[in-house]
C-alpha cells in the first residue's frame, strides 16, 4: 500500500485529528516536516498529499523557502492526478500553485463560523454531508485558480473548492479544542483583536462545539479516504 504523504509546515499545526480517522482506516503515512529541511518523496510513492497550515503566509516565499518547493509538488501532484488535501495554508499554497492568488485579507475571520455550500458542493460526496459550521483560523485568503470549482463559503471568504485532483479547505477540521484554544491564546492581540473576536467568547464557542466539529471532521476525512485507491 503506498503511503499518504502528510506535509507540515510548523509545529503549531498538527495533523490532529486526521491522524485517528488514518489509523482507523489503516492508512500508511509519511510525515514530511519542510521546516525542518526533509526532502519530499516521490510522487510514484505516493496515494495522495495531505498539506497541513501554518503560521506563514502563502506568498513568503523569501522568509520560508519551502513554500516554492511545497507548491511545485503540490502542482505536480494535481497535474499527475494525484489526490491532494490542502487545510488552511495548504488550501492557500493550492490556489496560488494553481493559478489563483493567495494574500492577506482586510480582517482576520475566526471562532465557528457557518459556512454557505453551493450546489456543487450540496452534491459533492466528501463534503456535501459536512456540518455547516466549522473552525475558522486565518487572516489570509485566496483567490480560486483558474478551472476550479467553488463548493463553499462563509460570508466573507472562499472556504471550499476543488481543482482536478485537489481538494481546498480553507477551515481546520483536524484541529481540536485544546490546540485551538492554544492558538487563540497566543494570537489574541494580533489575530483575535483585529477580527472583532474576544478571547473568552471565542473559546467558549470552541468548546462547545468540539464534541460536533470533532464527529464532523471524522466524517469528512472518513469519505476523503475512501476516495483514494490503495
Amino acid at each position: 500500500m503506498r503511503e499518504i504523504v502528510v506535509v507540515w509546515n510548523d509545529e503549531t499545526s498538527p495533523p490532529g485529528r486526521l491522524t485517528e480517522t488514518m489509523r482507523r482506516a489503516g492508512r500508511r503515512r509519511r510525515d514530511v516536516r519542510l521546516d525542518r529541511g526533509e526532502d519530499l518523496p516521490d510522487l510514484d510513492d505516493a496515494a495522495a498529499v495531505v498539506l497541513l497550515g501554518g503560521y506563514m503566509a502563502a506568498y513568503e516565499e523569501e522568509r520560508f523557502p519551502w513554500l516554492v518547493t511545497e507548491k511545485a509538488y503540490a502542482r505536480k501532484a494535481v497535474e499527475r492526478d494525484v489526490p491532494v488535501l490542502g487545510i488552511c495554508l495548504g488550501a492557500q499554497l493550492l490556489a496560488d500553485a494553481l493559478g489563483g492568488r493567495a494574500y492577506r485579507a482586510e480582517r482576520p475571520e475566526v471562532g465557528v463560523v457557518p459556512l454557505v455550500f453551493t450546489d456543487q458542493g450540496a452534491a459533492d460526496p466528501v463534503v456535501g454531508p459536512l456540518h455547516p459550521e466549522v473552525l475558522a483560523f486565518h487572516q489570509d485568503t485566496f483567490d480560486l485558480p483558474p478551472g476550479a470549482t467553488l463548493l463553499a463559503r462563509s460570508d466573507r471568504f472562499p472556504h471550499i473548492f476543488r481543482h482536478g485532483s485537489a481538494l481546498a479547505l480553507q477551515f481546520h477540521p483536524e484541529t481540536p479544542a485544546d490546540v485551538a484554544v492554544r492558538w487563540g491564546e497566543e494570537a489574541a492581540t494580533s489575530i483575535l483583536a483585529p477580527a472583532g473576536v474576544a478571547l473568552d467568547d471565542y473559546v467558549e464557542a470552541v468548546r462547545t462545539a468540539e464534541r460536533r466539529l470533532a464527529e464532523a471532521a471524522d466524517g469528512l476525512f472518513s469519505r476523503w479516504l475512501a476516495t483514494l485507491s490503495r
